[in-house]
């Protein structure tokens, strides 16, 4: 089982490279950009990254609480996978018209080119870090087989 710990740590540890990745990178238009160009940039689709920081919170600390033993990882793991699941799905929903929004903020248009896909990457990485520690859990990556 030391082989599934390790995976577990792992996966527990792409979750976060994402969700930090996901964090700077929703934050990032307030930096750079006008504050009323970034509303209408984030007020396409469903959901405003933004408000996709409390799914990648919640799939990062399910991720850590099961590889750290804390709370039960089969639980965690269905926790994580369905929280990064989701904050990939809304944010691909954002991302695919947020494009449309981007040449209309004339000061930061270059930047934005490929802001979006920045984000969503980041997104995909949470969810590949909740299915990986999920696997992990289940034992469907990172056991050791024992002769066939």
């Amino acid at each position: 089982m030391a082989g599934n710990d390790a995976m577990e740590r792992l996966t527990a540890r792409l979750t976060l490279v994402g969700a930090l990745a996901y964090l700077v990178a929703a934050t990032f238009p307030y930096a750079v950009a006008d504050v009323s160009e970034v509303g209408v940039y984030y007020g396409v689709g469903p959901l405003s990254p933004l408000l996709l920081l409390g799914p990648t919170g919640i799939a990062l600390i399910a991720a850590f609480s099961g590889a750290k033993r804390r709370s039960d990882p089969a639980t965690m793991a269905g926790v994580a996978l369905v929280m990064g699941a989701t904050t990939a799905l809304l944010t691909a929903l954002w991302a695919l018209p947020a494009g449309s929004v981007v040449g209309g903020m004339a000061s930061v248009s270059a930047t934005f080119a490929y802001h979006r896909w920045a984000v969503l990457l980041a997104a995909c990485l949470v969810a590949a870090g909740g299915a990986g520690y999920a696997a992990a859990v289940l034992g469907v990556v990172g056991s050791e087989t024992k002769g066939v």
